[in-house]
């Protein structure tokens, strides 16, 4: 009889524990800022700030289906004002923002010449105006499937956020009214500033799959102003951006003749 209560006993402890601590349990990250990679074909990767900025990259995979290059990353802000930039290499080439098409040409001197096509057509130039792309790192070696994962991914995250960030402050130096506005606040968006501080504040990497990993108040589509899973946030920031990203796509091809194929 004793022997039957003392099993009885570590039975319960056991399943008491297992409630306690099960791995499905759902929970909330509290890192600054959540890196997410979606599984999309075409917007492989998210980067959700909990001030409630968000930037949605457009992706290219190899044929292993790892991500191989960063083509454009857009930005939207915590008021959803978005700015869409576009790499060459890991460089800002151009951007659209608000209807604004902003073209980098680079100087072999650390400054850049900007062209401004506006939506109907107008064009201004401003010359000479600083960038400094020695905060961008190098693009990464493709990841193979062998390798920390998270490190590849918070690579590519940084470079897209650096390049958004440089391109603000710069294009900012270049243009005028509102769009100065709005470039100002790419530059001092949360998402570029973390990668400068990066020292003292913390990132987080996480697959969409995650269904037990929350974050607060996704701020995006159908999961705005709610808690929501790392997936649901994920797919609601890609409705937004790709809608966002489609019209810059538009705006390019529509300006496709002025756009310089190389950014050096």
């Amino acid at each position: 009889m004793k022997r039957l209560v003392t099993a009885l006993v570590t039975i319960t402890l056991i399943i008491a524990t297992s409630a306690c601590s099960s791995p499905g349990d759902p929970f909330m990250v509290n890192s600054d800022l959540i890196i997410i990679n979606t599984h999309d074909p075409h917007y492989g990767m998210v980067l959700f700030h909990k001030d409630g900025e968000g930037l949605i990259l457009a992706t290219q995979n190899n044929e292993n289906g790892s991500i191989s290059n960063v083509a454009s990353a857009t930005w939207i802000s915590s008021d959803k004002k978005s700015i869409t930039v576009y790499l060459d290499n890991g460089l800002p080439n151009h951007a659209v923002v608000e209807g604004n098409l902003i073209i980098f040409q680079y100087d072999n001197d650390g400054t850049v010449n900007v062209k401004i096509i506006d939506p109907d057509g107008t064009i201004s130039t401003k010359s000479n105006i600083p960038i400094d792309v020695k905060q961008i790192p190098k693009t990464p070696v493709t990841w193979m499937g062998s390798g920390n994962w998270d490190n590849f991914s918070q690579e590519w995250a940084k470079i897209a956020s650096i390049a958004f960030g440089i391109f603000s402050c710069s294009g900012s130096k270049a243009s005028g009214g509102e769009l100065t506005f709005l470039l100002e606040s790419g530059c001092s968006s949360s998402i570029y500033l973390f990668w400068k501080t990066s020292q003292e504040t913390e990132s987080s990497v996480l697959d969409s799959t995650n269904s037990s990993a929350y974050v607060h108040t996704c701020n995006f589509g159908v999961a705005e102003n709610h808690d929501a899973d790392v997936g649901t946030c994920a797919s609601a920031m890609i409705d937004v951006g790709s809608k966002i990203s489609e019209t810059a796509d538009k705006i390019i091809i529509q300006n496709q003749a002025v756009i310089p194929t190389k950014t050096k």
